[in-house]
């Protein structure tokens, strides 16, 4: 889990120096990766992982695939609802072509353009403009993060064993869900006094905090007078999320690894907000840690947890070869665009 239209990349460039940080940043992440995998196997057998890989259940991952292409259906309807809400109108078909392209390049090409990029420019040359381009892909990003939190909030409560051997878990998912809530909802209501009352609290917060909420208010001011879309994307939101945590659920039974449900509905979660910090290439390393051990609390072994870590990752490289066809299929044009897109730096939006 989208103003006056400027030339393509003239407001969006950065400066020539990112390039050298951004390949020293590559590098850095890539030996985190390495560092963390050559950890991780050097404690596995891997006989055993391609033993429980080679006896999945084909029909369950038959199935899980499918939840794949209905977390399709549900990405597209929500960004193409946020676009309608900026009067853009775009074709299913045109918005899936690049929201799969967007998973290529999130996933299978190495790159500085990332599927946001590739969203936040094709909103832009659909006519969304550039702060609505923004504005779009933000709402869309964060009603999803909501969602996912919220679900981790519900499985702690409607099971709170599962936070044995996970100190402070409890505390730290609720503290982030009632922040990103709060953020929400004052970005929303139209009252100057709410606003006004935050912002000398803002004033006295660290400044990371000041950098997030300042950009998430951002992105939400353009729906601030249509709280109604923003409730149906987070509708839409939670559903997809369920999506995810169904699909994870039928992998483990794929596997033969016995994780209850309503434990992946903390788990998946959790993982996924682990997993988008990029301190890693692709996650690689991170994903095999983080379910080696969330999975260990709930007796799955080693070689188990990482036989589902890599066939989930398989998945990820299925769509990104999926997502490579339709950019291939409408390539024509898109080297010139690539080139400004690799430009674009949402710090000046």
């Amino acid at each position: 889990m989208n103003d006056a239209p400027n030339g393509p990349g003239s407001a969006w460039r950065a400066p020539s120096s990112q390039g050298g940080v951004s390949r020293v940043g590559t590098l850095l992440r890539l030996g985190v990766s390495l560092i963390l995998l050559a950890w991780i196997l050097s404690r596995a057998d891997l006989r055993s992982i391609v033993e429980v890989l080679a006896n999945a259940d084909p029909r369950l991952l038959a199935a899980a695939f499918g939840l794949n292409l209905l977390g399709w259906v549900l990405s597209v309807t929500r960004w193409r609802l946020l676009l309608r809400a900026r009067g853009v109108a775009v074709s299913f078909d045109t918005t899936l072509r690049s929201y799969l392209t967007g998973i290529f390049f999130n996933n299978l090409l190495p790159s500085t353009v990332g599927g946001d990029s590739i969203r936040i420019y094709d909103s832009w040359r659909w006519g969304a403009g550039k702060a609505g381009a923004v504005a779009v892909i933000g709402v869309d990003r964060l009603t999803g993060l909501l969602a996912l939190l919220s679900l981790a909030v519900v499985a702690v409560v409607l099971a709170p064993q599962l936070l044995s051997g996970v100190p402070m878990f409890r505390l730290w998912i609720l503290l982030g869900t009632l922040g990103l809530v709060t953020v929400t909802g004052v970005a929303l209501i139209p009252d100057v006094r709410v606003r006004a009352w935050i912002r000398p609290l803002l004033r006295r917060s660290p400044a990371f905090v000041r950098r997030i909420t300042e950009t998430v208010s951002g992105s939400l001011r353009a729906f601030r007078s249509q709280p109604r879309v923003v409730r149906r994307c987070l509708v839409i939101s939670l559903v997809l999320q369920v999506t995810v945590v169904l699909h994870a659920f039928l992998l483990t039974r794929a596997l033969g690894l016995q994780v209850p449900l309503v434990a992946l509905f903390f788990i998946m979660p959790t993982a996924l907000v682990i997993m988008s910090v990029p301190f890693s290439i692709n996650a690689i390393g991170i994903r095999e840690g983080v379910f080696a051990f969330f999975l260990g609390l709930f007796g799955v072994s080693l070689h188990g947890a990482l036989a589902f870590a890599w066939l989930a990752f398989g998945f990820i490289l299925l769509q990104g070869a999926i997502g490579g066809l339709a950019f291939a299929s409408g390539r024509r044009g898109r080297n010139q665009e690539l080139g400004e897109m690799e430009t674009l730096s949402l710090g000046d939006a």
